[in-house]
């Protein structure tokens, strides 16, 4: 008598096959996490590490540096030696000279450098330009000095007022204790000599008791023409202020050698 199938046995078996199934399941994964693990351990390690200053050779390097500066000469402040003054202003009678004045102080400095036209001076001895004088004031700046002049312009009215009449005798006979005295003359032209910047004069400075102008009292004068001047002829009776020159030789006409006083003119003019 055949027995009847037994339902345990079949679901026993039907058990065993998912538990397979399950297994290589696991087992495909396992393996999968097992390569993954593989690969990290085989992937290269980056062992490089950050860089480091390098502190002993920078430190040696400032440490050079300072002691060459250290080895290099301070340099010396740089002193002032001496200086000097020019004036440029107005030279006229009755300019005031003072700390305010157009002077040029220009300074010199031991390292050979110089600065032009400095300010902060101090005019020492501050005046007034006197007419026809030659003047000298001082310049202080910063413990040092320097003179300048000034030639103080003159005009023809105070001129004329500062000569003197003297007579032909008196010029004659002692030219060299006259010489550079300024003095007056009126007289009449008895030849003219002409050049492109002077003109030379021979004139009688004396009249005769009979009124005529004496040829004996002749005097050699110098002047410089102005662009107003008129020309100045023979005969014409004439005016004259300058200074006196001590005397000049010159060649006469028929050869013989004339020694006559001479006057330097400022001023010459046809007389009234």
């Amino acid at each position: 008598m055949s027995l009847p199938p037994n339902k345990w046995s079949k679901k026993t078996i039907t058990l065993k096959i998912w538990q397979f199934i399950l297994s290589l399941v696991g087992a495909v994964f396992a393996g999968m996490i097992l390569l993954t693990c593989i690969a990290f351990a085989l992937a290269p390690v980056d062992t490089t590490t950050a860089p480091q200053t390098d502190t002993t050779a920078s430190d040696s390097s400032t440490q050079s540096e300072q002691s060459t500066d250290t080895n290099k000469e301070t340099p010396k402040p740089k002193s002032i030696t001496s200086i000097s003054a020019e004036y440029n202003g107005p030279t006229t009678a009755g300019t005031e000279i003072n700390d305010q004045s157009d002077i040029d102080v220009t300074v010199v400095y031991s390292d050979d450098t110089h600065t032009n036209n400095v300010r902060g001076f101090t005019v020492k001895n501050p005046g007034t330009l006197e007419a026809g004088q030659t003047q000298e004031f001082t310049v202080e700046y910063k413990g040092h000095e320097a003179t300048f002049t000034v030639n103080v312009e003159e005009s023809d009215d105070q001129f004329k007022a500062s000569t003197q009449d003297i007579s032909y005798e008196e010029l004659a006979r002692n030219p060299d204790a006259n010489k550079y005295k300024r003095v007056h003359f009126r007289g009449k032209i008895v030849q003219v000599m002409e050049d492109e910047l002077s003109v030379q004069y021979r004139i009688s400075v004396e009249q005769t008791d009979y009124g005529s102008w004496d040829s004996n009292k002749v005097i050699y004068v110098t002047y410089i023409r102005t662009g107003n001047d008129n020309r100045l002829l023979e005969d014409d009776i004439v005016e004259l202020w300058g200074t006196s020159n001590g005397t000049i030789t010159y060649e006469s006409t028929l050869g013989g050698h004339i020694t006559i006083p001479s006057v330097v003119a400022r001023i010459m003019q046809l007389s009234s």
